[in-house]
């Protein structure tokens, strides 16, 4: 699937069947992310790969094909406004090391003032766009999936990322994920 979002969302001009995708050819879905700076710097052995690490704000469908050409429009002016909103690249502090959902997702659990705002003008940025989207989690725990293992894995795991309690990640970028292509604007920068 080919969609064509503004020049001035990140794309720079370029057809998004053009642009990178990531090890995630297979991904259908529509979100709205948080993209770290240091990406390599945040990765583990045998985990998630770098380009694929972020912090979701609000997943928006299951199927990114199923939006019309004129919601997506409406959903990319929307996160842009969003990340204008923001003053620039933040820094969130990882407060601990968990697993979430039955997946068995390894995560860091980062605290940040700044997310919960990019949150909550994404979630009404969206909202005001009358596009129907996914239905969302009852509640917002931001975090960033570093790789998926069984539980019996995780108390190994754990104990390999204690350091980084306390560190902090800097996010630097918003992404629009429509299937395998990802938009990216820097947080901050203005929208027309």
């Amino acid at each position: 699937m080919s969609r064509q979002l503004p020049d001035d969302f990140g794309t720079c001009g370029m057809d998004p069947a053009d642009l990178p995708t990531g090890d995630a050819p297979d991904y259908t879905g529509a979100v709205v992310t948080l993209l770290p700076s240091d990406p390599a710097a945040i990765a583990v052995a045998d985990g998630d790969a770098p380009e694929q690490l972020h912090v979701t704000l609000m997943y928006l469908a299951d199927d990114a094909s199923t939006l019309a050409d004129a919601d997506v429009q409406k959903l990319a002016d929307a996160v842009a406004q969003a990340a204008a909103q923001v003053g620039g690249p933040f820094e969130a502090r990882v407060s601990g090391i968990g697993q979430l959902g039955a997946d068995g997702a390894t995560v860091m659990f980062l605290d940040s003032p700044e997310i919960e705002v990019l949150h909550q003008a994404v979630v009404l940025a969206v909202e005001s766009t009358g596009v129907e989207v996914a239905e969302q989690w009852p509640s917002f725990v931001p975090h960033l999936t570093l790789v998926y293992e069984d539980a019996g894995s995780f108390a190994e795991r754990a104990a390999e990322l204690a350091g980084r309690v306390g560190s902090t990640v800097t996010l630097d970028r918003i992404g629009f994920h429509l299937a395998s292509n990802v938009f990216e604007r820097t947080l901050g920068a203005a929208h027309p």
